[in-house]
């Protein structure tokens, strides 16, 4: 039995790939645990891909059914726009990718070059001169017509199991931070499909969800659907201005802040200081520039784009001390902050 996943889209919606070209991820692995191999045939050639990427996510997820997967089942490339435009004969313009371990092998999958050009091939710079990055109702509903765009904007996959997966940690982050009570409502600012919810709704009184796109909140909509306690708020993206004062408990922003402005940032942060009752808390991160990875994320920004062609909901990254200025200036008590990897992250209490 062969198991596996491509979590790249297969019917994205206005999607802006970097350097004309799209990441695959997934992960592969088979009933014995022997190795998988992805045959991936394009105009251009045809490649065998083999894993590389260690994946405990999927282990986890396969630990009855497939016992025997190896940690190192994950796999991760890029096809080029012209390695699939480099023929005349429109049916060959396509990828096709098929699973095998040498005695299986997976049904065919074929992503044809409709399905890529739909993702605005070289529009980078169009789409850049004609939306500003702080228009971001109009940036984030486009970016999330669909549910498979809406999870490869926001996260670059669209893994159901690495999304549960950092939706954990965020958790564990969260009960070492701001604390996680029973009687506690909590508000997210930029809550997406509701991937943090999908968890933490189950352990709190109530959870308010706001969102500048329409389109995410109905993604969360159906994502929470079996729950009875969420609220979900439509906002103007540069304020909390529906949500009444001193109404909830924890106020938090996961992995929101590099898509915004300095100005907005802070702004959501003496919006969660309205918002919070005497007493609440509120957790923020980013990714950090001052940590290697942070770094190299900034300079494959650099490499990548032209300044004219940098998308509006392009990543950019804070720093401790910008997080610590933010929670000072709005009037937060016992600030702390972690630096962890790629992420720094900040928290504080309003006095009370």
């Amino acid at each position: 039995m062969l198991y596996y996943s491509i979590d790249s889209p297969t019917k994205p919606h206005n999607i802006i790939i970097p350097n004309d070209s799209i990441t695959f991820r997934g992960w592969m692995t088979n009933a014995a645990g022997t190795e998988v191999q992805l045959h991936v045939t394009q105009p251009s050639g045809k490649k065998i891909i083999t894993a590389t990427e260690k994946r405990p996510d999927v282990v986890s997820a396969l630990a009855e059914q497939a016992p025997n997967t190896p940690e190192l089942c994950g796999f991760n490339f890029d096809i080029h726009y012209e390695e699939l435009a480099d023929t005349e004969n429109e049916t060959e313009k396509k990828v096709t990718l098929a699973f095998s371990d040498g005695t299986l092998t997976s049904n065919i999958h074929d992503f044809s070059i409709t399905q890529f050009t739909s993702m605005q091939w070289g529009g980078v710079n169009d789409i850049a001169k004609q939306t500003a990055r702080a228009d971001y109702k109009n940036v984030w509903n486009n970016l999330a017509a669909e549910l498979t765009g809406a999870k490869f904007a926001v996260a670059g996959y669209t893994d159901d199991a690495e999304f549960h997966r950092t939706a954990v940690v965020q958790m564990e982050g969260f009960e070492k931070t701001v604390g996680i009570k029973q009687t506690d409502i909590f508000l997210e600012i930029g809550c997406g499909i509701g991937r943090i919810a999908t968890i933490l709704a189950d352990r709190v009184a109530q959870w308010i969800g706001t969102d500048v796109s329409e389109n995410m909140l109905k993604h969360a909509a159906d994502n929470l659907k079996d729950k009875n306690n969420i609220k979900l708020v439509p906002t103007n993206g540069w304020d909390l201005a529906p949500i009444p004062s001193n109404s909830v408990d924890v106020v938090y922003c996961a992995v929101v802040f590099m898509h915004l402005d300095e100005w907005e940032r802070f702004n959501y942060v003496c919006e969660a200081k309205r918002v919070l009752k005497p007493g609440g808390r509120l957790f923020i991160n980013n990714f950090n520039l001052l940590s290697e990875e942070g770094w190299q994320l900034f300079l494959k920004t650099l490499v990548e784009y032209h300044p004219m062609e940098r998308p509006p909901f392009i990543g950019k990254s804070s720093t401790r001390h910008e997080l610590i200025a933010y929670l000072t200036r709005a009037g937060f008590d016992s600030i702390q902050t972690d630096e962890t990897g790629l992420w720094v992250s900040a928290w504080g209490v309003l006095p009370g």
